[in-house]
């Protein structure tokens, strides 16, 4: 036997002031009694008042007492088996370890900054996330797999230091690749390295490992520690002391960000450039704005032990001591089988327990929905899921558990499945959880459109302007709701920009279908004039061969001409992309959350609307 509330138990110790306070009212009415009565009649006078009698009753209310308790702690016994599965990412990150990480543009120093801010990323991770740990300097070395086991990760991180790898220099190219051996044999699902790094490259080739990690399915969140800038990088001596890192000519080393090379990286691999500044080191943005964006997998589940609740059965002995207590007060009489008033206190003891029973029920589904409200808290939205729905079966009518049902359908990434659970609780009489419904069921329209941003543009606006219509009817319930506000006016700029879009694309598409004109002109023209250009052949044929020597010299430094401008044109549209994109993470850092609103606590009468989680 196990109790879900424990701590209920710490009330027995007002079981002693319970008992003093009933000896505190016999003394009394016996006082009051003996005014009227000579003591040796009282027993025959009054019954109700004889010491045994009194004791006995309470006694009784102290076993009601005790057991009221007890129900309070909720006891559970009896279990059932359920099998949990774990729907989540794979997360490597990669971390440089190479003397520059000891810079300290970056207070304390990049590394041991970089190790605070992954620490807080721990704290963020789900259980149903694995994570892995490699370093790397000139080399790069698997200092932990993928796992489960969090405090297992941070003692690897713990013993991170430039001693971890012990060939010096840079190479991101091979981190890079180590990063992609990782997940050999993984599932086809989308793959996460997280890179953090100052982005000083001294070997290797950075962006062609990028290239194969993309044909790898693998994508790269760079995160750029230390500032354009740069300083001096400061070392421990053989004394013990602090000097600066000197090159082989005996001048001091000064490191700086290399923001270009990340940021080229992150493009080419579909990721995300992130650079650290001040209190904000990026790893929150990348987790809560880019993977969460990323499809999860489905991995091996563990059987996990549910006990069932039983706090019925103190609860019953409670009203059953509670009900025999009350007949101690009725005198029998030989005429009648039960007294006038015994007849009536146990009518209204059975009218209460009948309407009691509904309670109960009502106690069960609020243990379900409180279990699955704790497992949403650790990110286990499987686990909540089966639960919520165990809860709707009890109560098929609960708008509350159709909002939480729906709301860590949601968060799973299942919009389809939770649109319809929100548009269910939407329609709920109570006004807030419509309120918040509608609010929860724009995010989900929103995110749905996003997706589909990339594939039908047209249906990606469809499902923003319902979500706009969803923000508005949820200001409508609230219009003090200042996150509905926002997420109105971001998904009315969303619109726009999507229609702009749309545009774009036609315009494209017009002028590829000029261009395709254009090129069947010009081959009709070329088979026009090839009878022509046989003839200018004929007469080249008889040219000098200094003039051939010479037109070849030109046409090579038109080649190379034409070249060296395709090249700069490449680049510049490489620079244009990553600016496009450094802005847009620029944007979307100031941009408010629109995930959901909190869950419901269940009640059986009203909706308790205390928070049972933050918003993520």
């Amino acid at each position: 036997m196990i109790f879900a509330h424990p701590q209920a138990w710490y009330l027995l110790c007002l079981l002693p002031l319970l008992a003093m306070a009933l000896h505190v009212f016999y003394q009394y009415r016996y006082t009051v009694t003996s005014r009227f009565v000579q003591e040796h009649l009282i027993d025959e006078v009054a019954q109700g008042f004889s010491k045994q009698h009194f004791q006995i009753k309470a006694l009784l209310l102290m076993l009601v007492f005790v057991f009221m308790v007890a129900a309070l702690s909720r006891p559970q016994w009896g279990a059932h088996v359920r099998s949990i599965k774990r729907h989540g990412l794979d997360i490597m990150v990669t971390i440089d370890v190479s003397k520059s990480m000891l810079t300290q543009d970056v207070k304390p120093s990049r590394l041991e900054r970089t190790r605070l801010a992954v620490k807080d990323l721990i704290m963020k991770l789900n259980g149903s996330d694995r994570i892995g740990l490699i370093a790397f300097a000139g080399d790069a070395m698997l200092m932990c797999p993928f796992t489960y086991d969090y405090n297992g990760f941070l003692l690897s991180l713990d013993d991170l230091s430039t001693a971890s790898v012990t060939r010096g220099g840079t190479n991101i190219s091979g981190a890079i690749a180590e990063s992609v051996k990782a997940y050999k044999d993984m599932p086809a699902s989308d793959k996460a390295v997280i890179l953090i790094t100052d982005g000083e490259e001294e070997e290797g080739n950075a962006l062609e490992a990028a290239r194969k990690a993309r044909d790898k399915g693998v994508r790269m969140y760079t995160v750029g520690v230390g500032t354009r800038e740069g300083d001096l990088i400061q070392v421990t001596a053989s004394d013990g002391q602090m000097e600066f890192l000197k090159d082989a000519n005996g001048d001091v080393v000064k490191s700086h960000l290399n923001e270009n090379l990340l940021g080229q990286i992150a493009y080419i691999t579909g990721g995300a450039y992130v650079r650290s500044a001040g209190a904000e080191f990026g790893l929150d943005y990348i987790y809560e704005r880019q993977l969460a964006k990323l499809k999860k997998h489905d991995a091996e589940g563990k059987m996990a032990k549910l006990y069932d609740e039983r706090f019925q059965w103190p609860l019953t002995l409670a009203f059953i001591f509670l009900l025999v207590e009350a007949f101690m007060d009725f005198r029998w009489s030989p005429s009648l089988t039960l007294p006038t008033r015994g007849r009536e206190f146990v009518l209204v003891i059975f009218s209460i327990f009948a309407a009691t029973m509904p309670s109960l029920v009502h106690a069960s589904v609020a243990g379900d929905v409180n279990k699955a409200n704790a497992f949403y808290k650790q990110g286990k939205f499987d686990d909540s899921i089966d639960l919520y729905k165990e809860a709707l079966g009890q109560d098929d009518k609960s708008g509350v558990v159709k909002y939480d049902l729906g709301t860590a359908l949601y968060k799973k990434g299942d919009y389809v499945k939770a649109k319809a659970y929100l548009e269910k609780a939407a329609q709920d009489k109570n006004g807030k959880i419509k309120g918040q419904a509608e609010y929860n069921l724009g995010n989900d329209l929103y995110r749905s459109g996003i997706q589909k941003e990339n594939t039908n543009v047209d249906e990606a606006i469809k499902s923003l302007q319902e979500a706009l219509g969803q923000y508005g009817q949820s200001l409508a319930d609230n219009p003090k709701d200042r996150d509905a506000q926002f997420n109105e006016d971001f998904v009315k700029k969303e619109i726009e920009r999507l229609k702009k879009k749309k545009q774009q694309q036609q315009q494209q598409n017009q002028k590829q279908q000029q261009q395709n004109q254009q090129q069947q002109q010009n081959q009709q023209g070329q088979q026009e004039n090839q009878p022509k250009q046989q003839e200018n052949q004929q007469s080249q044929q008889s040219n000098s061969k200094e003039q051939e020597n010479q037109k070849a010299q030109e046409d090579k430094k038109q080649q190379d001409k034409n070249q060296q401008q395709k090249a700069q044109a490449q680049d510049e549209q490489n620079q244009k992309e990553l600016d496009r994109q450094q802005a847009q993470n620029l944007l979307e850092d100031y941009q408010q959350n629109e995930e959901p609103k909190k869950l419901l606590n269940y009640m059986p009468k009203e909706i308790d609307e205390r928070p049972v989680l933050k918003d993520w």
